[in-house]
């Protein structure tokens, strides 16, 4: 996640005013647990758990110190009882610039990798969670509203990142 992160999360915090960046990090944070919590069910809240895991992947991608961190995912969790359809109107309604649209796909994007990966899945499985995780995608790229080709080219270059993470 930490590459990701790099290339994507902190040049579109850099770039935003900052009385928008606290924003700007709790819808990436709610986007990217949701795309994590696709296991579960495709609209389910959130959990403690599944914060507490984001907390585990974004603390050193962030760069904010522990507390801060866990003070911004206590208020996402108690913000994210909503639908994802709610929630996806938000980030339709906040009208991102495109870096921070790229970042908001980006995160997202690298925790369904981890998902349709997991080679704990059987076939059925599998075609489940690529299902899924496919309608989560396109709803986020539809809210952001995120140009194909853009999109694409986040996606082949987080598939990158992803697989030269697998190699070390």
């Amino acid at each position: 996640m930490e590459a990701v992160a790099h290339k994507y999360y902190a040049p579109a915090l850099d770039a935003l005013p900052v009385p928008r960046q606290r924003h700007f990090q709790k819808t990436l944070l709610a986007l990217t647990a949701r795309a994590n919590a696709i296991e579960n069910g495709e609209d389910e809240p959130m959990d403690r758990e599944v914060l507490a895991d984001l907390a585990d992947d974004f603390a050193d991608s962030m760069g904010l110190p522990s507390e801060e961190l866990q003070i911004l995912l206590d208020e996402v969790f108690d913000e994210s009882i909503d639908p994802l359809s709610e929630l996806l109107d938000a980030v339709r309604a906040d009208a991102w610039p495109l870096g921070a649209q790229e970042a908001l796909y980006a995160c997202p994007y690298w925790a369904t990798l981890r998902i349709v990966d997991n080679a704990l899945w059987d076939d059925e499985a599998a075609e489940t969670m690529r299902r899924r995780t496919k309608r989560f995608l396109d709803a986020l790229a539809r809210a952001l509203p995120l140009d194909p080709t853009a999109r694409k080219r986040i996606e082949r270059d987080t598939r990158a990142i992803w697989g030269s993470d697998e190699d070390t």
